[in-house]
């Protein structure tokens, strides 16, 4: 026998988590060894970033940076299960990260 929810009751109930993407994108300085210096410093602080969630609901989906097109420029997308009565405020920037940084922008996507 398999066990089959009832999809109409399931959808009654009020969700007490959302889903929401943060896109943080760094503007690095010019010069070639901006970019490996900003890979470097981020993986060596990344496990004490993950440790400092210590409910587990953040995830880093991907890290990217551009060889073609706007170079210098680095892309870090976070997945956030986050309760929907709390606000998301993830802003923090690394010491050693920001001094290599121009600008950093941080988009909030909307949760679902």
């Amino acid at each position: 026998m398999h066990f089959k929810p009832d999809v109409a009751e399931m959808s009654t109930l009020p969700p007490t988590s959302a889903v929401c993407y943060e896109l943080r994108r760094y503007q690095l300085k010019l010069g070639y060894p901006t970019v490996p210096d900003f890979l470097k410093s981020y993986g060596e602080g990344l496990q004490d970033k993950l440790r400092a969630d210590d409910s587990g609901a953040s995830t880093l989906v991907t890290l990217l940076y551009n060889e073609v097109g706007p170079l210098n420029t680095v892309l870090e997308l976070w997945r956030h299960q986050v309760p929907l009565s709390s606000a998301l405020s993830v802003t923090s920037c690394p010491a050693l990260i920001c001094p290599l940084a121009l600008r950093k922008r941080i988009h909030h996507a909307s949760c679902t």
